[in-house]
């Protein structure tokens, strides 16, 4: 949910940015998750349909969004909890490293 510069930015200082593909962001669809066009826009772009990607987030609602377009959902537990209201996460792991050998399993 925020404007491409603040992502290419935070990225950059991160050393992140050249491991990624692709860098997308909300200012394509002047919209904010979890509205269903930014999780559109987002698949259209990696060429993908919803039942084949996977959206992961460290926040409830954000993964209600992807959820309600058809996405598989990952949740990585911050400091955050995930809200009962919510659709329970397809996954859900502690960090990314966790996450990584969960989507490796997965695919076998």
């Amino acid at each position: 949910n925020s404007n491409q510069a603040a992502v290419d930015g935070q990225l950059k200082q991160a050393g992140l940015y050249s491991k990624f593909d692709g860098v997308l962001s909300v200012d394509a669809v002047q919209k904010f998750k979890p509205v269903p066009e930014c999780y559109h826009y987002a698949l259209k772009q990696a060429g993908v349909k919803a039942k084949e990607a996977v959206h992961v987030a460290a926040h409830d609602w954000d993964l209600e969004g992807a959820k309600a377009v058809g996405m598989n959902t990952a949740f990585v537990k911050r400091h955050l909890g995930f809200a009962s209201a919510y659709h329970p996460p397809d996954l859900s792991v502690p960090d990314f490293v966790a996450l990584a050998d969960a989507l490796g399993q997965a695919a076998k």
